[in-house]
């Protein structure tokens, strides 16, 4: 039962996903929220609602 920013912590303690990208899609779309998971180590953050042009595109940008 972790929420996005926990479950974060938990992947970035993990050397074995060292090169696991993460995307945040979430409710919270308080700047200070986006902030923080991009603060936390997050490669992207996607509020909702969000549109699935621009999820994809995120997503693209961080598969390279």
């Amino acid at each position: 039962n972790l929420d996005g920013y926990s479950t974060l912590e938990e992947i970035k303690k993990n050397e074995a996903l060292n090169n696991t990208k993460v995307l945040f899609l979430s409710a919270k779309n308080n700047p200070k929220d986006i902030e923080k998971g991009l603060g936390m180590g997050a490669d992207a953050y996607v509020t909702k609602p969000y549109s699935i042009k621009k999820l994809i595109q995120q997503i693209e940008e961080l598969l390279g």
